[in-house]
C-alpha cells in the first residue's frame, strides 16, 4: 500500500506485473479490428483490461516492463 496515495502499489519486477504486461502485450489490437485478436472477444477484451490495471498499479506499461522469463531467471523457485 503505498502511503501518499492509499493505493495498493505493485513491484514492476514481480511474475505478476511482468506476466500482466505479456498478457496485454499478446491481447493488443494492432490491427484495428472490433475483435481481440488473441481470444476473439469484443476489444478491449477482459484480459487486456484487467492486465493493464496491473500494469497501473505497478507503475509500468505493459510495452515497459520486463519479460516474465527474465525475472523467473534471477529467482530460484
Amino acid at each position: 500500500m503505498d502511503t501518499q496515495t492509499g493505493m495498493l502499489a505493485l513491484d514492476p519486477g514481480s511474475i505478476t506485473v511482468t506476466t500482466a504486461a505479456e498478457l496485454a502485450r499478446a491481447h493488443s489490437n494492432p490491427a484495428g479490428t472490433k475483435l481481440c485478436q488473441r481470444c476473439g472477444d469484443p476489444y478491449p477484451c477482459a484480459v487486456l483490461r484487467h492486465a493493464q490495471q496491473v500494469c497501473t498499479l505497478a507503475g509500468v506499461t505493459p510495452q515497459t516492463a520486463p519479460s516474465p522469463i527474465a525475472v523467473a531467471s534471477k529467482h530460484s523457485f
